[in-house]
């Protein structure tokens, strides 16, 4: 997941600096919202932004602002355990 979130904050700093155009950059975004519709991809997020925030801070806000719109944002803990939870 590392890697993925290390790519896409490059693909969306290539997007916010001009060096890319809105065409290639909507297909790269649509990708991102995909993945990020994915509980896994939600997990990852929530765990690997805890150690960096600081690093990625537009990213960041660009991923939340796609969590929030999914409705993904406020529930993840709830998804948290029921995906890695199991009865005994």
């Amino acid at each position: 997941m590392r890697a993925y979130f290390d790519l896409s904050s490059e693909e969306y700093f290539l997007w916010k600096n001009g060096n890319i155009d809105d065409k290639v950059w909507k297909e790269w975004e649509s990708g991102i919202e995909y993945a990020m519709s994915k509980t896994a991809f939600q997990k990852g997020w929530n765990d690997y932004i805890n150690i960096s925030t600081i690093y990625y801070s537009d990213y960041t806000k660009f991923i939340n602002n796609i969590l929030e719109k999914n409705g993904k944002r406020n529930n993840k803990t709830e998804q948290q355990k029921s995906v890695f939870s199991t009865d005994i």
